[in-house]
C-alpha cells in the first residue's frame, strides 16, 4: 500500500521517528566535521601500542575461495611463494 506523502506524517509516530531521524542526521554529520587526521606520530604511538598483528587475509590468485588454497589437488606453492 502506498501512503500519500500529504498523509504520511499525519499520525503522531511518525512525526516522531522523523524527528528522531532529522536529529541523528544532523548530529553525526557534526561529528564527522570535528574529527581531524591523526598525525603521523599520533598513529606511530597507536601502532606501537598494538599487540602483535596475528591472522591474515592472503588468498592466491589461483584459489577460488580460502579453503581452495588448502587443498591438495589445488595447493599452489610456486603461485604462493610468487606472491608474498
Amino acid at each position: 500500500m502506498v501512503v500519500p506523502v500529504e498523509r504520511s506524517l499525519t499520525h503522531p509516530m511518525h512525526k516522531t521517528l522523523a524527528v528522531i531521524l532529522i536529529l541523528f542526521g544532523v548530529c553525526s554529520t557534526g561529528l564527522a566535521a570535528t574529527t581531524s587526521t591523526w598525525s603521523t606520530r599520533r598513529a606511530n604511538e597507536w601502532y606501537a601500542s598494538q599487540p602483535w598483528l596475528v591472522g591474515s587475509n592472503f588468498i592466491p590468485s589461483t584459489a577460488i575461495n580460502e579453503l581452495e588454497m588448502w587443498q591438495a589437488d589445488t595447493f599452489d606453492l610456486p603461485t604462493i611463494d610468487r606472491e608474498l
